[in-house]
């Protein structure tokens, strides 16, 4: 059987056993079963289009494993394989944290009893280090990707090479993390995108992506006040406050389909010209200009969730506050005192009587 008949009948298949999935997811699937290289593309393309009748540009879909570099993948370490791909059943859904293991029991319990537990959802974490044993005795998926003095190397991999360097003197915080460019490294703009980059590497380059129909990417150092709502159709949703100009960057939840488009990043890094033209410099802009151009809609939700800092917690920006004596009797710093009076709206809990329910 020569490629093209395979990938023809590979996807009959799965178009006549996963009805509910649009032609972009099928085109996904298939990836899962053949290492796609640049000069398979167009076969792809054409055979997704037979089958599906879809007359759409599958070819920026594609753009999302062939722009990246391929390098960038190996600095993502302890992924787990997958390596028996079924088709999930509806509204399965994972959990994605990125960064560092910040926030403490507290806030890890509350993602246990008010998301993983409620939705119910499986748990990745994405760190520059090793979890602590109660967050890690929650976790599915985990990945690890070095923490950098400098993230500049990292972010040529993710995009598409250093054009950005030639404005990287932009002032604001575009470029957190990086030195030498506006801002002085302060922030977490290009952290931010880096990690997107490698979220969306580890879950194509497994299969991982196919197994959930709902994805969730937020922080470890969230505390979720009450139980977060499940899914009621096919809209990326973002909590309400804390924009800054653009779309705030702590938490995502969005079906499988529109959460790859959110993940790359390339659509952007790869465009200088870009960054040029955006205002305000940061991280908030950047994300609110890529759901823009990938055409993502945001749909705003109330607010569950607010940012806590405990003794030993890293931080590039905020150093947090303590309000209402939290500190000495939770040891909780509040981040952004904003949230937690959002989410103590939305959940009619004050904060001292959240922190209370997750020791």
């Amino acid at each position: 059987m020569n490629l093209k008949t395979f990938i023809f009948i590979s996807l009959s298949i799965i178009a006549f056993t996963s009805i509910h999935y649009n032609s972009t997811m099928i085109f996904h699937e298939l990836q899962v079963y053949i290492q796609t290289k640049d000069d398979h593309t167009n076969i792809f393309i054409s055979a997704a289009k037979q089958i599906t009748g879809n007359n759409t540009n599958l070819s920026k879909d594609f753009q999302i494993i062939s722009n990246m570099n391929e390098s960038f993948i190996d600095m993502v370490t302890n992924i787990s394989i997958v390596t028996n791909i079924s088709i999930p059943p509806r509204n399965k859904i994972l959990v994605i944290l990125f960064g560092q293991p910040r926030g403490g029991p507290i806030a890890w319990n509350s993602l246990k009893r008010h998301v993983l537990d409620v939705l119910p959802a499986d748990l990745a974490t994405m760190f520059t280090g090793p979890a602590p044993m109660l967050l890690d005795s929650m976790t599915k998926y985990k990945w690890t990707i070095p923490e950098y003095e400098d993230w500049a190397q990292p972010f040529d991999e993710v995009g598409c090479g250093s054009d950005w360097r030639l404005i990287c003197d932009l002032n604001g915080i575009t470029f957190g993390g990086i030195a030498g460019c506006g801002g002085n490294g302060q922030g977490s703009g290009a952290i931010v995108l880096t990690f997107r980059g490698a979220v969306l590497k580890a879950l194509i380059s497994n299969g991982i992506d196919i197994l959930y129909d709902y994805f969730i990417l937020t922080r470890a150092d969230q505390v979720h006040g009450c139980p977060h709502s499940t899914p009621q159709d096919l809209t990326t949703y973002v909590p309400e406050g804390e924009d800054y100009g653009g779309i705030n960057d702590r938490f995502i939840f969005s079906p499988r389909n529109e959460f790859l488009r959110v993940l790359n990043t390339t659509a952007i890094l790869c465009n200088a010209a870009f960054f040029a033209k955006m205002q305000p410099h940061n991280s908030e802009a950047i994300l609110k200009y890529l759901y823009e151009f990938q055409n993502v809609k945001i749909t705003r939700i109330p607010r569950t969730m607010f940012t806590v800092r405990v003794d030993g917690d890293p931080t590039r920006w905020s150093p947090g506050e303590d309000l209402y004596d939290l500190k000495s009797r939770f040891g909780v710093l509040i981040k952004y005192p904003n949230e937690l009076h959002l989410t103590e709206k939305t959940c009619n809990l004050n904060a001292a009587t959240i922190l209370e329910q997750n020791l």
